[in-house]
């Protein structure tokens, strides 16, 4: 009797090829939109009032932050929207990107809007900052990986501080890894956001022993 081969591995190996490539051209796109916002004045305004302004209010609403709070942005990209969101509301924000040429671009836009925002921009991999001073924590959608940098950024945080982080919904979870850490104690929070994302947050317990 003939030996049927069994091909689904291959079908697999194929499959999470086609994925990394599409998720590939996502961030190529996103960069992208994000420089024409960084260098298109009242592009960048409608991007950062319109679409991630009601996402990153929704967030702080989520996270209960208290005033003047201390904020990390892990993945700040080229154009800092969530950095700017951020600071807009009194918060200290240090934006974090790995890229060189995203930090060049983004001390660039808050040039050009000229607002006096207390932000801070550091070149540097979200998985090698110290988060032990700070209340809470952003972390973009595309940082990898993502659950280390997730879970650093829960193991190094203070007692009742938060991290916020964004996984794809809907479409977007052909394209993009769903990684949620698992392995420490926490709270889970999420909301729905348009377009494809959900923001999660996670609060870090205090040591009850």
């Amino acid at each position: 009797m003939r030996r049927v081969k069994n091909t689904q591995p291959a079908v697999n190996g194929y499959r999470k090829m086609v994925k990394k490539a599409l998720f590939s051209n996502l961030l190529r796109a996103l960069k992208f939109f994000e420089k024409l916002s960084c260098k298109v004045k009242s592009f960048g305004r409608l991007n950062l009032n319109n679409f991630y302004g009601p996402i990153v209010e929704s967030e702080i609403e989520l996270a209960e932050l208290d005033e003047r709070s201390k904020v990390a942005v892990i993945g700040s990209g080229p154009f800092p929207s969530t950095g700017i969101l951020l600071a807009r509301k009194g918060h200290e924000v240090t934006c974090v990107d790995i890229e060189a040429e995203s930090i060049e671009y983004a001390r660039g836009f808050l040039e050009k809007i000229n607002e006096n925002l207390e932000i801070k921009l550091i070149e540097k991999n979200g998985k090698d900052i110290d988060y032990s001073n700070y209340d809470a924590v952003w972390i973009a959608l595309h940082v990898n990986p993502k659950q280390e940098v997730i879970a650093k950024a829960y193991e190094g945080i203070k007692e009742g501080g938060k991290v916020i982080f964004r996984t794809p919904s809907g479409m977007l979870k052909k394209f993009y890894p769903l990684e949620i850490p698992s392995g420490f104690r926490k709270e889970i929070m999420s909301k729905i956001q348009p377009l494809g994302k959900k923001s999660i947050l996670l609060t870090k317990e205090e040591d009850k022993d």
